[in-house]
């Protein structure tokens, strides 16, 4: 799939990437935004600190991809319904946690970086309506490449 939205400045969104391991991040991940940037993160508290400030300060539409592993520590900040897209990352089949079904803003959870890419580049350029929410119809996106997360 080629990056239809390279050179797209979005000053309206930010970026996050939340993971331990930030090595791995695959270059067409950061074309798509470009020339916007990801904001790295490794730790969870500073993570949620930036989205914090950044809704505060300029209510950005904020896009984050982050380990499954981490979902329920990220529902459990006040903010997380403000998130505008959230995607997790998983290489094992895991249950989907209760505590996550209820955002209409969790986009999935995808063991493979190919659909992972398709779903978030989708949402960047066709964008992100309420028909195309996941909410109550929230479904585990299982695929044959797994990538190296929680």
């Amino acid at each position: 799939m080629g990056i239809s939205n390279y050179k797209s400045y979005r000053p309206e969104a930010s970026f996050v990437w939340l993971d331990a391991d930030l090595t791995h991040i695959e270059q067409r991940f950061q074309l798509a935004i470009y020339p916007n940037q990801w904001k790295y993160f490794s730790n969870i508290d500073q993570c949620q600190k930036y989205i914090l400030n950044e809704q505060i300060q300029s209510n950005l539409k904020i896009y984050l991809i982050l380990p499954y592993a981490l979902a329920e520590q990220l529902v459990s900040y006040e903010h997380t319904e403000k998130i505008y897209a959230i995607y997790f990352c998983s290489h094992r089949n895991l249950p989907i946690r209760r505590s996550i079904q209820n955002y209409s803003n969790v986009r999935g959870i995808y063991r493979d970086s190919d659909k992972l890419f398709e779903q978030f580049n989708t949402d960047l350029t066709a964008g992100i309506d309420d028909t195309s929410l996941i909410s109550n119809k929230f479904v585990e996106i299982v695929c044959e490449h797994a990538l190296d997360y929680d």
